[in-house]
């Protein structure tokens, strides 16, 4: 099946962000940083169509979280989303979120609190929410259908650290070789860097550069 998402990879410090449309809803997946943030809201602006936006954010790092200062002065209601093992840290900016090394000094509201097993409806779509803890103790990835969007989990030839705060070397490893089980994946999304476009070949290197964990 064929879905409408927007791509936009960032390349600096910031975190790529994804869009997924349908039917006049747009779920976001992590807010980057605001000067990124800024081009991502425009151009959901221009579409003219989007009525709800839901942004949902893969851990609580951030230059995935501190985007949302732009979404929230855009848009009149933004409804937020985090794994509740990670949503304290993003409303308290506490020193697990790295905020003050982006410069910020305030806390982002998380609405929804995320686990395991839950759906988010956007439109007639249904994306699933696994609990995929390594990077951070509260780390998420968005699944729908053969298209994973992982944040900081695992990225093109290489996997996202373990020895920042709330970070687990063996729990990052188990994450990603429950990922690599799942043989119907086609497309992986990461927070920072290229589409992963061979999952197979990827989580190969990849669990080889982990061996020793």
């Amino acid at each position: 099946m064929e879905y409408n998402i927007e791509i936009f990879l960032s390349y600096t410090r910031s975190s790529n962000i994804y869009i997924i449309l349908e039917n006049k809803e747009a779920l976001v997946v992590d807010a980057g940083l605001p000067e990124f943030a800024s081009t991502v809201v425009t151009h959901i602006k221009d579409l003219k169509n989007v009525q709800r936006v839901h942004l949902v954010f893969t851990h609580c790092h951030y230059d995935h979280v501190f985007g949302y200062t732009v979404f929230r002065k855009s848009f009149k209601k933004v409804e937020t989303y985090a794994h509740e093992l990670d949503a304290n840290d993003i409303k308290n900016a506490t020193i697990k979120t790295y905020s003050v090394f982006f410069g910020a000094r305030e806390g982002v509201p998380v609405d929804h609190l995320l686990k395991e097993g839950d759906s988010l409806s956007v439109g007639s779509l249904d994306v699933k929410v696994l609990h995929t803890p390594g990077h951070t103790e509260g780390s998420i990835t968005l699944l729908l259908d053969e298209r994973a969007f992982v944040g900081d989990l695992i990225f093109n030839r290489s996997f996202g650290r373990y020895d920042l705060l709330s970070g687990n070397p063996k729990d990052l490893k188990k994450s990603i070789l429950r990922l690599s089980k799942m043989e119907k994946l086609k497309v992986i999304y990461p927070g920072h860097g290229s589409i992963i476009s061979s999952p197979r070949e990827n989580f190969e290197i990849v669990l080889s550069l982990l061996d020793n964990i």
